[in-house]
């Protein structure tokens, strides 16, 4: 399946972002783990994500 036709429907975007692993603090939220296709679907859609 080609990624960039699944960012097209916002039910395939959201199965990506499902099993996204996150840590909320008071000010910050940090994400723990990215898949291949969450690190593509940010970058399609123009989110910044710095993992630590």
């Amino acid at each position: 399946m080609d990624l960039h036709k699944q960012i097209e429907c916002v039910e395939k975007s959201l199965e990506i972002l499902r099993n996204l692993r996150c840590k909320v603090f008071e000010s910050d939220i940090v994400v723990q783990e990215l898949t291949k296709d969450q690190k593509k679907l940010f970058k399609k859609i123009g989110v910044i994500v710095h993992i630590t």
